[in-house]
This record gives structure tokens, C-alpha cells and sequence, in this order.
């Protein structure tokens, strides 16, 4: 019977986690940024990339950009910015294998960021 009891609570439990994970619950992205001990640094300490392509859903665009010639994934609150932009961005906690459940994607890694600079020299 005790087992019973704990095999209901797992599956409660189990629908509850997973009911959340798919409706993205807002991230807070100052409490990751204070809890890394970070600051937005200024436009001259940022990195520079070049953005390959833009992903936008539930609030978050997802960037891909080619920094140096390696391919990086960027995701930030709702952005403005297109294929061919220049961005500036500052170092941000990493996250692996992210899985986008409003996308059905698992991206291998993703830079999570508050913000970024679109150049507008263009």
C-alpha cells in the first residue's frame, strides 16, 4: 500500500513538473545575472557577431551568430534584430543541451543574455 502511495505521488509530481516546463514560466533573468555575479557591461567590453538567423517565440528571440567563425546561439527577451545585423553582447551564463519545448528543438548550447546592441551603423 506504501508503495502504491508513493507510485501516485511520483505521477502527480511528474505531470505538475512536466505541465511547467511546457508553458516556459518567465525566467528571471537579474536573479541569474546577480547569482553569477555579473554586470551588463559596456558597448567596448561586449563581444561582436554577425547574426545568421532569428528565431522568435513565446517572448524570447533566439540568435544565431557567427563570432569568430564559430556558430553560437543567443537567446534574449523579444529583439529586434534580422539576418545580416551586427550584434554587441556581454558574456552570459551558458546553458547545455536547452531544450526549446515551444520550438521541439534541443539546442546544444545557448548563451542566455537580458540584452543585446544592434549596431546601427548600417
Amino acid at each position: 500500500m506504501k508503495l502504491l502511495y508513493m507510485l501516485m505521488l511520483s505521477c502527480i509530481f511528474s505531470i505538475v513538473t512536466a505541465a511547467e516546463i511546457d508553458n516556459h514560466p518567465p525566467v528571471d533573468h537579474n536573479a541569474i545575472f546577480q547569482k553569477a555575479n555579473q554586470s551588463v557591461p559596456d558597448i567596448k567590453s561586449m563581444r561582436q557577431a554577425e547574426v545568421l538567423s532569428v528565431i522568435d517565440t513565446n517572448g524570447y528571440t533566439y540568435i544565431e551568430v557567427n563570432q569568430n567563425n564559430e556558430t553560437v546561439w543567443l537567446a534574449v527577451p523579444a529583439a529586434a534584430v534580422k539576418a545580416g545585423d551586427t550584434i554587441h553582447y556581454p558574456d552570459g551564463p551558458i546553458v547545455l543541451n536547452h531544450i526549446s519545448r515551444s520550438l521541439d528543438r534541443t539546442f546544444p548550447s545557448v548563451i542566455f543574455l537580458m540584452s543585446i546592441v544592434v549596431n546601427s551603423d548600417k
